[in-house]
């Protein structure tokens, strides 16, 4: 994909971007988007750590959902952090809209 500076992201690398949207903790530090091997397209999320018995910093990265192709449907974003569960309220409110 090239950008108006002439940069040309080359297949299967990753260049991230400080997330100026985040909000919560959980939100990624760093956003971006990969083009994969197969020609797919997905978001990448990253986030910064520290070990907590070691105490050395680490990344962790995230593929994310597909992006939709241009002219498409909009592409869909994590709303939610990955190890957040689900409260029992927000389960029954789903299962009541069960057909069976």
């Amino acid at each position: 994909m090239a950008q108006d500076n002439g940069f040309q992201e080359k297949q299967g690398e990753v260049y991230c971007n400080i997330n100026t949207n985040k909000k919560e903790d959980w939100h990624p530090d760093y956003t971006s988007q990969i083009t994969l091997p197969n020609g797919q397209r997905h978001f990448i999320d990253v986030w910064d750590g520290i070990g907590k018995n070691s105490g050395q910093p680490y990344r962790r990265v995230r593929i994310g959902n597909p992006v939709a192709n241009q002219g498409g449907q909009a592409p869909v974003q994590n709303t939610q952090p990955t190890n957040q569960a689900m409260s029992s309220d927000h389960l029954n409110e789903l299962e009541d809209d069960l057909p069976f």
